[in-house]
């Protein structure tokens, strides 16, 4: 009795194993072009949700901090857009990149150092900005 469970218990845990692994192979078979398509269409759903949540700056956790500073350099990189020609922008923005990421490289491990260069970037764009107010632009 005990032998026949024993043997009652090794097909089915078998049966279980071939099982998954039939489903794995399955799932490994499934393109991966479906899955991407898959991300794109659910990713409105992420944004859309986000959206709803409207942070507000300077923010609370570093996240928001780090969003509060992002959306400030796009406001001032759009402006410099409007003012600047675009290859002497793109120069503009090489070198502040170089210059930031420069004179932040003590906290480059730290995980406010994202956070710091963006704020660099945006400091550098709307010091150039005041000039261009200063000159009537």
């Amino acid at each position: 009795m005990v032998k026949e469970s024993i043997e009652t218990l090794s097909a089915k845990a078998i049966a279980t194993s071939r099982a998954l692994v039939t489903s794995l192979y399955r799932l490994m078979q499934f393109p991966m072009k479906h899955l991407m398509l898959l991300g794109a269409l659910l990713l409105p759903l992420g944004s859309a949700h986000a959206q709803e949540q409207k942070i507000k700056c300077p923010g609370e956790t570093t996240v928001e901090m780090q969003d509060c500073a992002a959306q400030s350099e796009r406001q001032s990189t759009d402006q410099l857009k409007q003012k600047v020609p675009k290859q002497m922008l793109q120069q503009w923005q090489n070198t502040t990149r170089s210059v930031c990421a420069h004179a932040n490289t003590p906290y480059k491990d730290g995980s406010i150092y994202s956070q710091l260069v963006v704020g660099c970037y945006d400091n550098l764009n709307r010091a150039l900005l005041k000039e261009f107010r200063k000159m009537g632009n």
